[in-house]
């Protein structure tokens, strides 16, 4: 419980990245936050779903453009799904966020431009204020 008498909760992320470096920056980040916590992170579509199925985070941070398939086919499959978590598209494909956000995602986010954004909506997510 936090100071303020409010039921604290953990937010749980899952990351499918193939891009090492993307992956390090998104796991610093997030262990910089309180209260977010990473449960798992992988680079296949093939693994993305069962890991997925399995840890059942609440929100999942997906590329669109991954080693062995899309992030877009993994999109359609989690709306499928009757308790879907949040998914957050991440990727330089900015040109693609129409098209993510009316298949489902619930947001979208330029790697190259938007990473504070995307760090903001998670503390949103979380309950906290963005700027804290």
């Amino acid at each position: 419980m936090r100071a303020d008498g409010v039921e604290s909760r953990t937010l749980t992320v899952f990351i499918v990245e193939d891009t090492p470096i993307v992956v390090q920056v998104l796991t610093r980040a997030l262990a910089g936050l309180n209260g977010i916590e990473l449960c798992g992170h992988t680079g296949r579509v093939r693994d993305a779903l069962a890991r997925i199925a399995h840890l059942q985070p609440d929100v999942v941070i997906l590329d669109v453009h991954l080693e062995d398939g899309s992030g877009l086919d993994l999109l359609r499959q989690f709306r499928q799904q009757p308790a879907a978590p949040v998914i957050i598209m991440f990727s330089n494909s900015a040109y693609l966020r129409a098209h993510c956000l009316r298949g489902g995602a619930d947001h979208f986010f330029d790697k190259s431009t938007e990473f504070q954004e995307l760090v903001a909506t998670l503390k949103k997510l979380n309950g906290e204020h963005p700027g804290s």
